[in-house]
């Protein structure tokens, strides 16, 4: 099954199939919009959810909260625009900086989407370093966000 300019980073098994979340282009440019997927075992695929923000964000993991779901990601803030154009470099894979912190805030979000897909809770963290939510673990009642701030291990207890 494929959807187009998707990039999935997590599912969730459902009892009609998959709750998928990631990233979605919209269109041809680069900016992305985390989403959520419900894929049925017949192969049909519906958009569940999609974040309405103006800015960059992506879905990184999820989980079930009674008939909720709640799902984890990223979003990048413009804090300042450039007054020219950077020529494009190579990322440096070695580093966690990317290049862009005097211009983007990171933050992680959970949102939490009714059965229906509809919010019903968003939460933000803000650091004011570059941030990378990796993924979430959860227990019976509990969950935590794992991932980094700056070039520290970030955990946040949920």
């Amino acid at each position: 099954m494929r959807i187009d300019r998707f990039n999935a980073k997590s599912a969730l098994a459902t009892d009609e199939g998959w709750l998928v979340v990631g990233s979605l282009r919209d269109g041809c440019g680069l900016d992305t919009r985390a989403a959520a997927f419900q894929m049925k075992a017949d192969g049909a695929v519906q958009e569940m959810w999609r974040d309405r923000s103006p800015f960059v964000t992506y879905a990184v993991d999820l989980r079930r909260v009674g008939k909720a779901v709640e799902i984890v990601g990223r979003s990048q803030r413009s804090v300042a625009v450039r007054e020219e154009r950077s020529p494009f470099t190579m990322p440096d894979f070695a580093s966690l900086r990317s290049g862009n912190e005097a211009y983007v805030s990171d933050e992680v979000f959970s949102v939490r989407l009714s059965e229906q897909g509809k919010e019903e809770r968003t939460d933000f963290v803000a650091a004011g370093l570059p941030m990378a939510p990796m993924g979430m673990v959860s227990t019976s009642g509990r969950s935590v966000i794992h991932g980094t701030v700056g070039s520290r291990p970030l955990w946040l207890s949920r």
